[in-house]
């Protein structure tokens, strides 16, 4: 694969993250989180030991939380194999997060993403905490 094509898997995953947490840590767009998801198709999603098997499960789950505040540290896209024209990419993103005024924990979550209709959607998505630090 051409420098070109993981140079624009980058961008794109750059693009989805800014978005995807944008969205995640404002109350009044956390809703809209779940149409990042991939309607109708068979999907992977586990948040923190919690199975997610469709968007509404998301949808349902992702409301249940208190307010975050995510510090993204660290993201990488890779394309995926047979990836036409950056259809398909592995998300990996690590930082912290703090949930209402609780102490930081720090998380890591992968996802993979790819285009259907002119739009980018997750297929699967693991989201884990992987420590807890004091403020």
């Amino acid at each position: 694969m051409e420098q070109g094509a993981f140079n624009d898997v980058a961008k794109k995953g750059l693009e989805f993250r800014n978005r995807y947490y944008k969205m995640l840590d404002d109350p009044q767009e956390r809703s809209n989180v779940a149409s990042l998801y991939a309607p109708d198709v068979p999907m992977v999603c586990e948040w923190n030991g919690h199975p997610l098997s469709t968007v509404d499960d998301v949808r349902t789950y992702l409301a249940s939380l208190p307010k975050t505040s995510h510090q993204i540290d660290m993201v990488d896209a890779q394309p995926l194999p047979d990836n036409e024209g950056g259809d398909s990419f592995l998300l990996t993103v690590h930082g912290t997060v703090i949930y209402s005024d609780e102490h930081r924990r720090e998380f890591y979550q992968r996802m993979v993403i790819r285009r259907f209709d002119q739009r980018y959607y997750i297929l699967n998505d693991y989201y884990r905490w992987l420590s807890e630090r004091a403020q």
